[in-house]
């Protein structure tokens, strides 16, 4: 069974005897946030359910400190809803660090008053601001979307056992936080902007090591092995561009600004992932 399977069978028979439609609710969060933890996380994953009548609290820990945030993805995107249905469908949730990773909780129903709310403090860290010069939004939205997607396919393939020569030790997750893009890229206005995107200086060795990662997945989707398309010649450009951009520039290269694919390979950008 795969961590989402044995995290809804948990809290469903947890949840035997409550009544409302919190409790369906709960196994669905349960399943998104399993599912994300194996998907970004890293390290062992553990799942606390706590209940009583008309309120449950699911605690869910993994050995990523990588805070997850809602995406702002299109409705075509195969992944980034987790967090979102969170946000939709909880009475509360949080995230904060704890010395081995990080802990996602979520509440649904009225909490008593005898029980104190988790702890949502973040440490703070030292920060390196990068630019996106000329950036293309939208195709930009697009790489991290289609990225994301070959990612968790690729994900399912490792931990089915079909790639064990490539992945040995399983499957591990990329470490490269993209809220700080994704944030930026959603406030950005027009087809095209200078981008400021504050970073990590561990972003740097993540965005090569993610681009690497999603590369090969993309390789494995022109295979037909993956249900992910391959992506277009301009996609795979601008991801290449932009994740290629955070490591040089964390690096100390200058900013290079975005050139679309030469000659007649950037029209089949154009045409819409399906």
């Amino acid at each position: 069974m795969t961590a989402a399977a044995i995290g809804r069978s948990f809290a469903a028979e947890t949840l035997v005897g409550f009544k409302g439609t919190w409790a369906q609710d709960c196994v669905l969060l349960v399943s998104e946030l399993c599912t994300n933890a194996v998907l970004h996380g890293t390290g062992a994953l553990h799942l606390r359910v706590l209940a009583v009548p008309g309120w449950v609290r699911v605690e869910v820990q993994d050995g990523s400190d990588l805070i997850p945030a809602a995406r702002a993805y299109s409705e075509r995107a195969s992944t980034g809803r987790g967090i979102a249905l969170v946000e939709a469908l909880a009475a509360d949730w949080g995230v904060h660090h704890v010395p081995s990773g990080k802990l996602v909780w979520f509440e649904l129903g009225d909490r008593p008053d005898d029980v104190e709310a988790p702890l949502t403090e973040d440490r703070p860290r030292e920060q390196v601001t990068i630019a996106l010069l000329g950036a293309p939004i939208e195709l930009v939205k697009s790489a991290m979307e289609h990225g994301e997607s070959l990612l968790r396919d690729l994900m399912y393939v490792v931990l089915a056992g079909d790639l064990a020569e490539r992945f040995p030790d399983g499957w591990t997750p990329p470490t490269l936080d993209l809220s700080p893009v994704l944030d930026v890229v959603g406030a950005a206005v027009g087809p095209a902007a200078d981008l400021q995107i504050p970073l990590t200086e561990e972003a740097g060795n993540a965005a090569r090591d993610r681009l690497a990662m999603v590369e090969f997945a993309d390789g494995l989707a022109r295979q037909g092995i993956l249900l992910s398309p391959p992506s277009s010649v301009e996609i795979a450009a601008c991801r290449r561009w932009a994740l290629g951009e955070i490591h040089a520039q964390l690096a100390g290269a200058k900013p290079r600004p975005w050139q679309p694919p030469a000659g007649g390979d950037a029209q089949e950008a154009h045409e819409p992932l399906p």
